[in-house]
């Protein structure tokens, strides 16, 4: 029962139908929300109603935590679509990662499929991670364009701090 509170809690904090209706309006975008949606669902649904791995829900909420401390440091910068950006936050966890929100993604996500110990989450996982991966170069391609930004790729992880 821990997952889906957790899941719910990520949900109604950082206004959940946002991310879900007002993103990028591509097929990408729509298959990792779609994604996001089944393995919080199905996962929820399985560790409400059958079992639940707690080092899953550990995982989720330090997904979840991840995504609104992030979010917090962002400020009005935050934005689900593809843009140039004014300024380059390096504060908070931006200070280590260049991208915590994604990571958070993951780790819900994750956190999820851990959670529910189901292996039918395994795929939508795989293909989000996927769909994250492309984004991440998709963005760091705009980012590119800051002066600043390249000293700030020297010092920080791209994703997973120590490996990428």
């Amino acid at each position: 029962m821990v997952f889906p509170a957790i899941a719910s809690i990520w949900f109604l904090l950082e206004r959940g139908w946002n991310f879900f209706i007002s993103g990028e309006r591509n097929l990408e975008y729509l298959l990792m929300v779609s994604f996001t949606a089944l393995i919080l669902i199905y996962g929820g649904y399985i560790t409400f109603f059958e079992s639940e791995n707690l080092w899953g829900s550990l995982i989720a909420f330090l997904g979840v935590t991840l995504r609104i401390w992030g979010r917090a440091v962002l400020k009005e910068s935050f934005s689900v679509r593809l843009k140039k950006p004014e300024k380059l936050i390096k504060n908070g966890p931006y200070a280590l990662i260049r991208h915590p929100l994604y990571l958070g993604l993951a780790l819900l996500c994750l956190g999820g499929v851990t959670a529910s110990e189901s292996r039918l989450l395994i795929l939508p996982f795989s293909l989000n991670l996927f769909i994250l991966i492309r984004k991440i170069i998709k963005e760091e391609k705009v980012l590119e364009e800051l002066p600043e930004f390249k000293d700030y790729r020297k010092r920080t992880w791209r994703l997973i701090p120590f490996v990428w």
